[in-house]
């Protein structure tokens, strides 16, 4: 139930821009070390990061971002990666970690 009051109304508790505790922009959600979509490499691997948090191995093909996708070779056992579809909500990108 909904009540009005003329009376003015104080909460206390913590504060949205308490300055001693740094704030994330993110939410948390994101990993750590996240670059804007806008700085992602023109060649090569990157993993792209999307809206949920959730992160795919990606290049950037055509002027799109390509989901990779590993395939295993039934005679060899070699695994190669091909081009799957376009990510289509994107926010942002991790580097690859080779090693």
């Amino acid at each position: 139930m909904l009540k009005f009051s003329d009376r003015l109304q104080i909460r206390e508790g913590p504060r949205l821009s308490d300055s001693s505790k740094p704030q994330s922009t993110t939410g948390g959600r994101f990993p750590q070390g996240m670059q804007p979509i806008a700085t992602a490499p023109e060649s090569g691997w990157f993993y792209a990061v999307r809206g949920g948090g959730q992160n795919h191995l990606a290049i950037r093909h055509r002027d799109s971002i390509q989901y990779l996708k590993p395939r295993k070779d039934f005679r060899d056992g070699s695994v190669r990666y091909y081009m799957d579809g376009t990510i289509p909500d994107m926010v942002g990108w991790l580097p690859v970690k080779r090693g």
